[in-house]
């Protein structure tokens, strides 16, 4: 189990081991060698997605509602854009 301080909760270690290993495939390795727990590939392309499809909620609603032209909103739209590049919804190494 690992735990996230930022979104605390008690869940599958591959909750948060989809982002580490974007960045370096062989946590993975170290996280199953270190604690004897197999890591579910698909679970982890799972919750990669889900977080996409939560960011892009977060910023359809911010768009939805009354806003103007400022920083935080175009810093949100390159947010929006990237989530909805198709190159992040395939998996990884396909």
């Amino acid at each position: 189990m690992l735990v996230d301080w930022d979104t605390a909760l008690v869940a599958p270690p591959e909750r948060d081991l989809w982002s580490l290993a974007a960045e370096d495939p062989s946590i993975i390795d170290q996280y199953e060698a270190s604690t004897g727990i197999r890591v579910e590939r698909h679970a982890l392309d799972l919750y990669r997605l889900t977080w996409d499809l939560t960011e892009i909620a977060l910023y359809v609603d911010q768009f939805r509602r009354p806003h103007g032209d400022t920083e935080d909103t175009r810093v949100a739209w390159a947010g929006l854009e990237c989530h909805l590049d198709p190159v992040r919804w395939s998996a990884p190494g396909s």
